[in-house]
C-alpha cells in the first residue's frame, strides 16, 4: 500500500479520495447530530443572510470570514448540515493536493510521490468532529498557501510582492479562525534566523499580514459596527471562559501514536544526514510550524480534537519523512498499514462511546435534543442553552452567551438596561426561554417590555398576538 503512493502520479489523489470516503462511511451509516461549534456557525450564518451585520447585530466570536463563509453556502445547504460537511470533504481533498504539490514543487523529500498527501488526509479524518467545516479547517487553507512562499523564502529568496502575499494568507487565515494569526511568528522567525534579514523584509511580511485585518474593519466601521467588532472578534483569543470538549488524555488516545510517528519522523531526518541545506531549513521551519501551532491551541476559545487540525501539515510532514526513511520495506508497509487502519478504528471508538468517553464524551460535543418543543420560531434563550436553537431561529444578537452576560449580569447599570431594550425591540423574539432566571428582574427593569409577553408555560414566555 505505502508503494502505491511513492509514486509521482496525480491519479494517486483518486486513491486518497476513496480511502478518505471509507473512513467516512461509519459516519454516514450512523448519522452524526449537529455539534455545538457547528451549530453556532450555522445560525450566524443565518443571520447574516438575513441581513444582519457581525458582531453588531449578532454578538458572537466567531472569525468574520467564517461566518460569511456559512451566510454564503446557507444558499445551498439551508437548515441542513449536509451541504456543510460535503464541503469540509471537498476542502480536505483539496488541501491534500495542495500540499503535496507544495512539498513536490520544493523538493522538500527525497522522494517525489503522494505519501504527505495520504498521511494529511488521514489525519484530518480522525475523529468525528474534524469531519466538519470548522473555522480551523477553512483557515489552515491560508496557511498552507503561506507555506509555499515559505519554502521558497528558504531555498532562493522571495520578491517583495511574494512577502506581502505571504503575510497576506496569514492574515486571512486569521480572518477565518482568529488563533492563526499566531502563525506570523512563522516566517518572521525563518527571516530573521536563516535569510540575510533587513528591516524592510520584515515590514512587508507585517504588512502584507495586516492589510486584510485593516481592511475588514473599515469594513465594519463603514457598517457601523467598528466597536462591536473589536471586543468580540478579539475574544476569539481570549483564556477566559474556555469551553472544555476534551482531556489530555482523550488527546493522547487518539494522537499518541501519530505523535510518537512524528517523533521518530524528527529523529530520522536529524540522523539521516542524506538532506541538502535547503531541506534541512525547510525540516527546521517545519518545527518553528510545530511551535506556532502548540501556541495556537492555547488560545483556542475552546478546547477539543479539531482544533488539532493546525499541526496537521507538519505531522503529516516528518510522519512522511520516517515512513519513506525506513530502510526495511516491511517494517515501512507495517507501520503505514497501521496507520491508515488503526488511528480511524479509534476516532470511530471514540465517537461511539465505546472507548474512554470520560475523557471524550460525544455527548459534550454533540447538541441534544430540546426539551421544549418549538420549532421554526423566533427565539431567545437566556442562558448557555444552545439545544433550543436546533430547530429555531435565533432573535435579537444575544447568540453567544457568555458576551450576552455582559449585559444580562448588569440590569442594575441603565446603560446596559438601554442596550438591552434596544436590540430587543429592534429584533424581537417570538418566545424567550428563561434558563438564567432572568425575566422577573428584566420585565421589572423594563415594564414596557414585559407588557409584550406573557409566560406561557415553566420557564417560556410568549410575545402576546
Amino acid at each position: 500500500m505505502l508503494k502505491h503512493f511513492r509514486v509521482n502520479d496525480p491519479l494517486r489523489l483518486i486513491s486518497i479520495v476513496i480511502i478518505l470516503l471509507i473512513i467516512r462511511i461509519p459516519y454516514l451509516i450512523n448519522p452524526f447530530e449537529v455539534l455545538t461549534p457547528e451549530l453556532n456557525l450555522i445560525l450566524v450564518g443565518r443571520k447574516i443572510f438575513n441581513g444582519f451585520v457581525m458582531y453588531r447585530d449578532v454578538y458572537d466570536v466567531s472569525a468574520p470570514l467564517s461566518s460569511f463563509t456559512y451566510s454564503f453556502f446557507h444558499i445551498f445547504s439551508g437548515k441542513s448540515v449536509w451541504g456543510y460537511r460535503i464541503f469540509a470533504f471537498i476542502l480536505v481533498v483539496f488541501q491534500c493536493a495542495l500540499l503535496n504539490r507544495y512539498f513536490i514543487k520544493n523538493n522538500s523529500f527525497l522522494e517525489k510521490g503522494f505519501v504527505p498527501a495520504i498521511v494529511y488526509g488521514v489525519l484530518l479524518s480522525l475523529v468525528f468532529d474534524m469531519m466538519y467545516l470548522s473555522e480551523v479547517l477553512m483557515g489552515i487553507t491560508f496557511i498552507l498557501f503561506s507555506l509555499d512562499f515559505l519554502f521558497r523564502l528558504l531555498d532562493k529568496g522571495l520578491a517583495d510582492k511574494h512577502l506581502f502575499n505571504m503575510g497576506f494568507h496569514i492574515g486571512i487565515a486569521g480572518l477565518f479562525y482568529q488563533p492563526l494569526f499566531l502563525f506570523i511568528m512563522l516566517p518572521l522567525a525563518v527571516i530573521i534566523l536563516y535569510v540575510n534579514s533587513n528591516f524592510r523584509k520584515i515590514l512587508l511580511v507585517l504588512f502584507g499580514f495586516c492589510f486584510p485585518v485593516v481592511i475588514c474593519a473599515i469594513g465594519f466601521s463603514l457598517l457601523g459596527g467598528f466597536n462591536q467588532f473589536i471586543y468580540p472578534f478579539f475574544d476569539g483569543l481570549s483564556l477566559v471562559s474556555r469551553l472544555q470538549y476534551a482531556t489530555v488524555k482523550g488527546f493522547l488516545i487518539l494522537f499518541g501514536f501519530p505523535t510518537f510517528l512524528l517523533l521518530m519522523g524528527v529523529f530520522s531526518v536529524l540522523s539521516a544526514g542524506k538532506f541538502i541545506n535547503y531541506q534541512q531549513r525547510t525540516q527546521q521551519a517545519m518545527f518553528l510550524y510545530l511551535v506556532c501551532g502548540l501556541i495556537s491551541i492555547f488560545f483556542a476559545p475552546s478546547f477539543s480534537l479539531y482544533h488539532f487540525i493546525v499541526f496537521a501539515p507538519a505531522f503529516a510532514f516528518f510522519i512522511s519523512h520516517y515512513l519513506l526513511l525506513i530502510k526495511k520495506k516491511w517494517m515501512a508497509a507495517t507501520t503505514f498499514l497501521l496507520f491508515l487502519i488503526v488511528l480511524p478504528a479509534l476516532g470511530f471508538l471514540i465517537y461511539k462511546n465505546v472507548l474512554s468517553p470520560e475523557s471524550y464524551s460525544v455527548r459534550t460535543l454533540i447538541v441534544a435534543d430540546s426539551s421544549i418543543k418549538l420549532k421554526d420560531k423566533r427565539i431567545l434563550v437566556l442562558g448557555n442553552h444552545p439545544e433550543h436553537y436546533k430547530e429555531n431561529e435565533v432573535a435579537s444578537p444575544y447568540l453567544n452567551w457568555p458576551i450576552a452576560q455582559k449585559h444580562f449580569n448588569n440590569l442594575n447599570q441603565y446603560e446596559s438596561s438601554i442596550i438591552i431594550y434596544n436590540n430587543l425591540l429592534n429584533d424581537l423574539p417570538d418566545y424567550i426561554i428563561d434558563e438564567a432566571g432572568l425575566t422577573t428582574k428584566l420585565f421589572s427593569r423594563m415594564p414596557e417590555l414585559g407588557k409584550k409577553y406573557v409566560k406561557s408555560e415553566g420557564k417560556i414566555y410568549e410575545l402576546r398576538k
